[in-house]
């Protein structure tokens, strides 16, 4: 019996002990709030966990047209109770664009250029001149210089593609209605056209209007009938008056050409 309560004593002495240590290591129910650390330069975050035992880590830079160079993401999300000493893994907003691959390649058609341009986020430009193929890639410009396939440049910045035409091969005319500059740019593209002028009415004063700008008229017209040479240009008529094919009349649409003739983009 002595030696059964000395080893009773033993093991309760042990589970005691083995508590106090794990409860002291693991700071058991002591917690902090994690703060919101979003919209934040990586100097404000590092002041701001300064006063803690937080800290934070990098794990990922993405790049949007917000501000640069601050949180866009944080995990654990704010108010978020944590042990002392946790990590904040942050996700941040690039200060600038990632470089990326001219895929493109010459003699490929236009159509597979750009697919490969859209999933590598590179803007583009058409020009056509005379060559052995239709709608295939000639050529590549990038700030006014010829360039090649594996050229690296930014993202979201614009190069030119040289695509062929063959003799006087013709496509329909879309209409441009309603869209925007850049959409407009697209749909003439699919349509192996190229932007003609750009005429803005006089309302238009800032580089946000012209954003917002809309077409009203276009030359050529869209008709069923109406067929253009492959790479042509569209002239185009922009405004940021309300558009409405009822209460524009030709009329007006004529004044404000005669009127705006010569505004150019801001």
């Amino acid at each position: 019996m002595k030696n059964l309560l000395i080893a009773l004593v033993f093991v309760a002495v042990v589970i005691f002990g083995a508590n106090i240590y794990l409860s002291s290591y693991t700071d058991h129910g002591e917690t902090v709030e994690v703060p919101d650390l979003r919209g934040m330069t990586l100097e404000d975050v590092e002041s701001t966990l300064s006063s803690s035992t937080l800290t934070f880590e990098v794990i990922d830079s993405v790049y949007n047209e917000g501000q640069r160079g601050t949180v866009l993401e944080q995990l654990p999300p704010p108010a978020s109770q944590v042990k002392e000493d946790r990590s904040i893994y942050l996700t941040v907003n690039a200060q600038r664009q990632p470089m990326t691959e001219i895929k493109v390649k010459i003699g490929e058609s236009f159509r597979i250029a750009q697919t490969k341009l859209n999933i590598d986020g590179i803007e583009y430009t058409t020009e056509y001149k005379p060559g052995v193929c239709s709608n295939c890639v000639l050529g590549i410009k990038y700030q006014g210089k010829d360039v090649e396939t594996g050229t690296e440049i930014r993202r979201g910045d614009k190069i030119t593609l040289i695509l062929g035409e063959r003799g006087n091969e013709k496509v329909s005319v879309p209409g441009l209605f309603g869209l925007s500059l850049d959409s407009a740019e697209m749909v003439l593209t699919d349509h192996s056209l190229t932007v003609g002028s750009q005429i803005y009415d006089q309302g238009i004063q800032t580089r946000q209007d012209s954003l917002d700008a809309r077409i009203y008229d276009q030359y050529p017209d869209h008709s069923d009938d109406q067929e253009l040479r492959i790479g042509s240009p569209v002239d185009v008529w922009l405004t940021t008056k309300p558009l409405n094919t009822d209460t524009l009349s030709s009329s007006e649409g004529a004044d404000m050409q005669n009127t705006d003739n010569n505004t150019t983009a801001p």
